[in-house]
This record gives structure tokens, sequence and C-alpha cells, in this order.
């Protein structure tokens, strides 16, 4: 019987990275969708922006493609992944502490 291949792929990321399989991104176990990220910055993906073109090698956070254009990241980094996208964009973050 033939394996089957692992349709997740690492688009960024530092260090040894434990490559999830789509059934674990897909029910959100772990793992969270970028736009939520970039939504909340107010960037939403359209014709003038790929959110593939933030995804450069010095990310510091994982992400991870899926067939279908999805993107996903380890839960519990957002506010670096923020942070990141932020910095990209010339943006400031201001995180509210309450």
């Amino acid at each position: 019987m033939k394996a089957l291949k692992n349709p997740v792929k690492l688009v960024c990321g530092q260090g040894d990275v434990f490559i999830p399989i789509s059934t674990l991104l897909v029910k959100k176990q772990g793992y969270g969708p970028v736009g939520i990220v970039f939504n909340e910055l107010g960037v939403y993906s359209g014709r003038n922006i790929s959110y593939s073109d933030f995804f450069t090698p010095d990310c510091p956070v994982p992400v991870f493609h899926m067939r279908g254009g999805h993107y996903f990241y380890p839960v519990g980094q957002e506010e670096e992944l923020k942070s990141f996208i932020a910095n990209k964009l010339n943006l400031s973050v201001i995180r509210i502490v309450s």
C-alpha cells in the first residue's frame, strides 16, 4: 500500500519544526488560521494582498500552508506573529492589557 503524502508544507519558521497533518489544522487542534491575525491588523486578503507575501525566511513563527491556499500557525504565538506582520506593514502594534 502506498503511503499518503502530507499536503501540509512549512512555509517559514525557525529551527526544527514538527509539520502537522492536515486533520490537526482543519480541526484547529493547536493551530489557528493566519487570517484572524491579519484581520486584527485590518488586513484582508484579496486581489492586492496575498498572505504568502508576508511569510519570508525571517519570520520567527512557523507558518504552514495547506492545499487550497490556507495558512496556519501554532496557537500561542499570535502576538509574535502579529508583531512580525505589523513590522512588515510598518504598523505599530498596541497591546491592550486589562
